[in-house]
């Protein structure tokens, strides 16, 4: 796809959007967010293949596909507002374990990195049995296999390793003209499939 119809692409999703968001329901409010964001996303994708940074706009993609996957996996049920909102509290309670075990080592080195409120606060977090929660298992992998949509998880794991990783290949890899006619291609899809699924789920009333 070149960037004259990749233009054209993105103010037909906006327009879409816009004309779709007033009819959605209040309980797919969190989905219609993660469609906004895969639609700001895919303008920034544009935005830096136009100033010839490709592999940045790869990275950006990488985090549409994650928005893709929660919108998708919310309008169809295989994920929950509620499983999102405990994988969020669990991503919390995860860091907050390293924070903790990070202080310790400071501890031992005689580095002070926390201040003594900061230290309370997360004692406090960690004490608390209702941030105890378990991991649901919200996955972009998990998402998209169970939507049979494993091939987006494929070009979510090819951008991984060479845009959003550090490695030796991300470190050199700047996309060539065809590698981004195919990043555009993908931008393409992702919202041809999200306008449709609206278009579907909204027409039908499912969602309205």
């Amino acid at each position: 796809m070149s960037l004259d119809k990749a233009d054209l692409l993105l103010a037909g999703a906006e327009a879409k959007f816009k004309e779709l968001a007033p009819k959605v329901a209040q309980d797919q409010q969190l989905a219609l967010q993660f469609w906004a964001k895969l639609i700001a996303n895919s303008k920034a994708v544009v935005s830096l293949v136009q100033t010839d940074y490709g592999s940045p706009a790869a990275m950006v993609h990488r985090v549409s596909i994650e928005h893709f996957a929660y919108m998708y996996g919310l309008v169809n049920g295989v994920i929950t507002v509620e499983s999102v909102e405990q994988q969020l509290k669990y991503d919390i309670l995860k860091n907050a374990k390293g924070l903790d075990s990070a202080q310790r080592r400071d501890d031992k080195a005689g580095r002070d990195v926390l201040t003594e409120e900061n230290r309370q606060h997360l004692a406090e977090f960690l004490d608390d049995d209702g941030n105890k929660v378990k991991d649901p298992g919200v996955r972009v992998y998990n998402i998209l296999g169970e939507l049979d949509l494993d091939f987006i998880y494929n070009i979510y794991r090819l951008y991984s390793v060479n845009a959003a990783h550090a490695n030796m290949f991300s470190c050199r890899w700047n996309p060539n003209e065809a590698e981004v006619t195919v990043l555009l291609d993908n931008v393409n899809d992702l919202l041809e499939i999200a306008g449709a699924l609206w278009q579907e789920k909204v027409g039908s009333g499912e969602l309205a």
